[in-house]
């Protein structure tokens, strides 16, 4: 039998080969018959040869893949910190604040000792007044409660209710600070990913 075009000699070839799949051990069988056993031992040779190099091409290609995604991920949220470490330097710059959570800290500390001293001059001057309704000290305590009051109520305003209070710099800081931390993460899994995708390959 001469087979006269590639087509012939295809069809002639697949009567020759065959390969066969066994889905419980997903284990591939090539079974080869030839006129010579010489000859079907070589050509089941060649065959498992190239199905091999094909294989590891394949493998190869998929690898070099990963190892690409993974480098872009990496260049991505490298980029993408940079962005939120630039919004939180400008943001500091803008404001001046290091820290406004610190800075509200504060501040709630200084309104509670103010609202303490307040009390504490009220308190002095209901007595005085009690004991002593006619004392000149009245119109002095009179102007250092005025005094507390007009600084307590800055203070207040300073930390919330004023457009440029503490209360909104510190909402957007706590974002700034959640981002920064987010890409930060993403950046440290993507690393992580990356050097995995490289040992494998």
């Amino acid at each position: 039998f001469q087979p006269t075009d590639f087509e012939n000699l295809f069809r002639s070839y697949k009567r020759f080969v065959k390969v066969g799949l066994d889905n419980q051990t997903e284990i591939s069988t090539l079974r080869v018959e030839a006129f010579r056993p010489q000859d079907a031992q070589r050509l089941a040779n060649a065959l498992l040869a190239e199905g091999e190099a094909l294989v590891n091409r394949l493998n190869d290609r998929a690898m070099a893949d990963a190892v690409t995604q993974a480098s872009r991920q990496v260049e991505e949220a490298q980029i993408r910190l940079a962005e939120v470490q630039n919004e939180f330097n400008t943001f500091r710059n803008q404001q001046r604040l290091v820290d406004p959570e610190k800075a509200s800290v504060a501040g709630l500390e200084l309104v509670s000792k103010l609202e303490g001293e307040l009390d504490s001059l009220r308190a002095e001057r209901a007595g005085l007044a009690a004991s002593a309704p006619e004392s000149p000290q009245l119109t002095l305590l009179d102007k250092r409660i005025a005094a507390y009051d007009a600084e307590l109520q800055a203070e207040r305003a300073r930390q919330a209710g004023e457009a440029d209070s503490l209360a909104p710099k510190v909402s957007e800081f706590e974002q700034l600070t959640l981002e920064r931390k987010l890409a930060t993460d993403t950046l440290e899994a993507a690393t992580a990913s990356l050097e995995s995708a490289r040992l494998d390959a």
